[in-house]
């Protein structure tokens, strides 16, 4: 890049600072040219390369079976290493590339069918002959200049060859060549006497030895390797590194944090210390002075005066929370009320500014400070052990529900008779075990809100402790100060206690600002949200519990002790056992034939009494005749014992237990012949 110059110097100079009045152009890099074989081998083998692939797809034919003695050389070998890599090749073809082959196949069908095979045939056609040609004609030139030019160069080479190369390897061998001989049949020897006789020896123990070392550590050794690597990891990742972080976390940390809070506080107090020194200029308290006294007016009270203006000026300008105005003057007022008027405003402007610059200064330290306590702890405490105790509810529910489950197999195949009790036992345990993990949830929320409150109160309190020094220094100061000042009023008090009210609002505006800060509303939100998925898991386990107490109780009932827990597939095959369980009661032999057995011989008994009272009227109190004794009832299945009722012709219809009442209370009954059929 060039620049014009417009101080001194010479012309046009680089930016770089050099004015020496010359343009200096870039260089060009410089290109290597190749040398002549290296471009010559480049290009033969670019030909060979597009002739192999070209031969390949136009003169190749389709497999290694159709390839005959008129095929080109290079097909055979394709075919051979194709075939090779094929099965290794195919599955990432398949995964990767055969979605836009498939796509791309129509289009290169529809090439090769309306181009590729047409051009094929019409090379073949007319192209055939020109080749042939081509081909005499370069052999008949091979012949005539070729193969002389190759005899001339192979006989100049062998005559140099005989003469420069041919007599040192003569010498060379006629030394060598003994030694050569002597080693060759010793070797030969040795190996023939010794080598392979002991290889043929040891050969079939070796392979022995090696298939079994290759099936030791196929089937034992590398197995029960992976397995233990498998368990030790798994041991050391769900036991040992989860209570280490844990311990860390807990313990190790805190106090790391402490220390850089402590830090923090002590740099924080001594820049805060140093500043206020810095902005503390020296203010001379006047000698009280009695009324009588003539007050002379020192030239620094009236530059206070003349600079008040500018101070206040810079106080409106400052950002503070709330502002003190300073005493408007009233009319006509004396010298030693304009002094004391200029004081008080010059105090209350100067200490406002010295307090909203710290009360500032405090609030980015506090900001700070609670979002480093924030941060950490929603990194290290929520992300880590709440996270830590979330999955451990969530592993706890999943495993307790499978193992009630197997419990709930085991007990239905065992088919006890309490098996009602012991799965709710188990259930019990289960929900027990996930009580344990959920309160263990709720125990971190609750340490880990105590824990951030205490880390912000203390970071508070140190900030807070420095505001509320400083309030009372500057209290003290301006109360003291304007104690021993003549013309102070009452209303210049009055300022005073709202000065003091207004930077006690200060503080609690910058409390509220802390309990106000994102960081800590989001670190309590992830506590609440870590609890809240807690708890909602918790539920779920719950309602999962309770579903399987009703699924345990209808695979009880259904003899059931398969792994279906579904709720609709129980129900049904509780109610299917149920039903069956009915249908086999109802199908067993009742005793209906007893009964109907019973009732035929009491009929005969009935009818005889019967006859005898028919017989005889006149010890009777009325007289049955015909009597039919009918079963009532008798089609109803249900009913365990059959209504007998007996018929008085032509319409009075009683009971069995009447006519035994009837029948009792006849002399009939006394003699003994009726007492068999109505037992008392």
């Amino acid at each position: 890049m060039v620049v014009s110059s417009s101080g001194s110097g010479n012309g046009t100079a680089h930016t770089n600072g050099k004015l020496n009045g010359h343009v200096v152009s870039p260089r060009k890099p410089l290109k290597h040219k190749r040398a002549f074989w290296v471009r010559a081998v480049n290009l033969i083998a670019r030909i060979a390369t597009w002739a192999a692939i070209l031969t390949i797809l136009l003169r190749c034919p389709v497999s290694l079976e159709a390839c005959d003695d008129t095929s080109p050389s290079i097909c055979k070998p394709y075919f051979h290493v194709r075939n090779a890599i094929t099965p290794r090749v195919r599955p990432y073809f398949d995964r990767y590339a055969a979605p836009y082959v498939n796509v791309a196949k129509p289009y290169y069908d529809t090439l090769n069918d309306n181009v590729l095979k047409p051009s094929r045939r019409y090379a073949a056609l007319y192209g055939t002959p020109i080749v042939n040609k081509g081909q005499k004609f370069a052999h008949a030139q091979w012949k005539t200049n070729g193969e002389p030019q190759l005899y001339r160069l192979q006989t100049l080479t062998k005559s140099q060859y005989d003469k420069s190369i041919a007599p040192y390897l003569t010498t060379t061998g006629a030394i060598v060549g003994p030694y050569y001989n002597f080693a060759h049949k010793h070797t030969a020897q040795a190996c023939h006497d010794y080598l392979l006789p002991g290889y043929e020896f040891t050969r079939d123990c070796a392979v022995y030895v090696y298939d079994a070392t290759a099936g030791f550590a196929k089937t034992t050794a590398l197995p029960a390797t992976c397995w233990a690597w498998g368990k030790t990891n798994a041991f050391l990742d769900t036991a040992v590194w989860p209570q280490l972080r844990v311990v860390y976390v807990e313990n190790v940390q805190p106090q790391l944090v402490r220390i850089g809070e402590r830090l923090g506080r002590y740099r924080t107090k001594v820049n805060a210390t140093s500043q206020a020194k810095a902005a503390d200029a020296p203010v001379e308290i006047p000698s009280p002075q009695s009324p009588s006294t003539t007050l002379l007016i020192p030239p620094r009270v009236e530059e206070q005066e003349s600079s008040f203006s500018e101070v206040a000026e810079t106080t409106a300008a400052g950002a503070y929370w709330n502002s003190m105005e300073p005493p408007s003057a009233t009319g006509i007022e004396s010298e030693k009320r304009r002094v004391a008027r200029g004081i008080v405003a010059n105090d209350l402007a100067t200490w406002q500014i010295k307090y909203t610059s710290q009360a500032e200064e405090g609030a980015a330290a506090i900001e700070e400070e609670v979002d480093e306590i924030a941060q950490a702890l929603m990194c290290q405490s929520a992300q880590i052990t709440g996270k830590e105790h979330l999955q451990a509810l969530e592993e706890t529910i999943v495993s307790e529900v499978i193992n009630v489950k197997h419990k709930i197999q085991s007990i239905v195949e065992v088919g006890s008779s309490d098996a009602e009790e012991k799965t709710v036992s188990a259930i019990r345990a289960a929900g027990a075990a996930i009580k344990n993990k959920a309160q263990a949830v709720r125990e971190w929320r609750e340490d880990y809100d105590s824990k951030l409150q205490k880390a912000v109160l203390e970071a508070a309190e140190a900030h807070l402790h420095i505001l509320d020094e400083t309030r009372n220094l500057a209290l003290q100061n301006i109360g003291m100060k304007w104690a021993w000042t003549d013309g102070v009023t009452y209303k210049d008090w009055q300022k005073y206690h709202e000065l003091k009210n207004s930077l006690g609002n200060w503080s609690e505006e910058l409390k509220q600002l802390i309990v106000t800060h994102p960081t800590l509303i989001e670190a309590q939100e992830l506590s609440d949200q870590i609890e809240d998925d807690g708890m909602v898991l918790a539920a779920t386990a719950a309602q999962e519990l309770a579903r399987l107490k009703d699924v345990a109780h209808w695979k009880i009932q259904a003899n059931d002790s398969t792994d279906n827990f579904e709720t609709d597939a129980m129900q049904l095959a509780a109610a299917e056992a149920a039903q069956q369980l009915e249908d086999e009661q109802n199908d067993e032999p009742s005793g209906t034939e007893e009964q109907e057995i019973g009732t035929d011989d009491f009929n005969m008994k009935s009818q005889s009494s019967v006859s005898e009272v028919s017989e005889r009227p006149e010890d009777n109190t009325f007289i049955l005749d015909p009597l039919e004794l009918s079963e009532a009832g008798s089609e109803d299945k249900d009913s365990e014992t059959p209504e007998v009722l007996i018929t008085v012709h032509p319409i009075v219809t009683v009971s069995l237990a009447e006519a035994g009442k009837l029948l009792k209370s006849s002399p009939i009954y006394s003699s003994g012949r009726v007492s068999a059929a109505f037992p008392n």
